[in-house]
């Protein structure tokens, strides 16, 4: 579970980096895959939260107090839900 975290941050950049090189009308349906698969992830960390409590992940498996540390929260899910739902309805109205 603690790799997901990973998801929220990589994919949408990936996916930026691929649509300014593709540049076609096609990667409109790429990029609300994207938006679907985060949506879902997060619903998961919501449900992961209730049963576990925090999520803490440090990148690349450092001491966690050397590397750097990845926190799931319930305000951080919050978060989260937020920035996919208003990407989505900018999507919606480009």
């Amino acid at each position: 579970m603690e790799k997901l975290l990973y998801i929220p941050i990589f994919l949408p950049i990936l996916l930026g980096v691929i649509g300014y090189l593709i540049n076609n009308d096609k990667f409109y349906n790429i990029i609300y895959i994207n938006q679907f698969i985060l949506l879902i992830i997060n619903i998961n960390f919501y449900f992961s939260l209730k049963q576990r409590g925090i999520i803490y992940e440090v990148v690349g498996g450092w001491d966690r107090f050397i590397g750097i540390g990845l926190k799931l929260a319930e305000i951080e899910v919050l978060f989260l839900l937020l920035s996919v739902f208003i990407f989505t309805i900018i999507l919606i109205y480009i």
